[in-house]
């Protein structure tokens, strides 16, 4: 949980320190894409369930 709460306050403690919209967009934007990555990372390491049959 303090992960998640770390990223979701990069945007505003940039734009705190004076870092312009583009910056700030693109750093999240960074951000999202990271964690996206991490998660296709993670779900394609793993092994399907198999069914019943």
């Amino acid at each position: 949980m303090t992960y998640e709460a770390a990223r979701s306050i990069t945007g505003p403690y940039l734009a705190t320190l004076g870092a312009s919209a583009a910056v700030v967009g693109f750093v999240a934007g960074f951000d999202f894409l990271d964690i996206l990555c991490d998660l296709f990372q993670v779900t394609s390491q793993t092994k399907p369930i198999a069914t019943g049959s």
